[in-house]
């Protein structure tokens, strides 16, 4: 299936390493120049990709953490190594039905969105889900966090289609931003469904059962 997201990396401009004379006259000396090099150009754009390596798997580590801490799922313990396993086991063992979307800025992760493709549970017809969506709250405060926000949705509808669904679902969960999100998939012509709703159970002694 030809996906344009799948081998899609961050565009990178590489200046090229430049330099100047290798020597240079003063007061009638010739003296060496230290050759400059031009450094990377910082990307004008936000740039969105599809996890596809296990380097990436670790890179974008970071931001779990930090969706972890401010959800209001904080409260339960994080394994990065179970993180990691469904990652290798899903968004890369299934690149069908499971994709981890990554914002990139200035060659940084600075959000992601984790989706997955499943036939409609009494049918045939294929429903995209939004397994989790997140952009750094240092991004949010800017302009930069809605262009962020734009362009994982757009890739996620991308990759939806793409896949065949009849339907895109983003189910928001995590306690965060809660009315902000609202307006903001309203305006991207979502509709709303339901709601979640939940009720803390009390914990078994010694942390059982979790």
């Amino acid at each position: 299936m030809n996906d344009p997201l799948d081998n899609t990396r961050m565009a990178r401009s590489h200046g090229a390493a430049g330099a100047a004379d290798a020597s240079h006259t003063h007061g009638g000396e010739t003296r060496p120049t230290a050759a400059r090099t031009r450094q990377p150009a910082r990307p004008r754009s936000v740039q969105v990709r599809r996890l596809c390596t296990e380097q990436d798997i670790q890179a974008t580590w970071p931001l779990f953490l930090a969706l972890h801490r401010e959800s209001r799922y904080a409260g339960l313990r994080l394994s990065k190594s179970k993180r990691d396993a469904y990652l290798r086991n899903n968004m890369l063992a299934k690149p069908d039905r499971f994709a981890l979307l990554i914002a990139e800025w200035g060659h940084q992760p600075v959000g992601c969105l984790a989706c997955a493709a499943n036939r409609f549970l009494y049918g045939d017809d294929i429903i995209a889900s939004c397994l989790s969506f997140y952009v750094l709250p240092a991004c949010r405060k800017t302009l930069l966090g809605g262009r962020i926000a734009v362009k994982l949705l757009d890739a996620y509808r991308r990759w939806a289609v793409n896949r065949g669904a009849v339907e895109i679902q983003l189910h928001v969960t995590s306690g965060l931003n809660i009315a902000a999100t609202d307006r903001f998939l309203r305006r991207a012509g979502f509709g709303q469904t339901g709601g979640n709703y939940s009720l803390a159970l009390p914990a078994r002694a010694g942390g059982e059962g979790r």
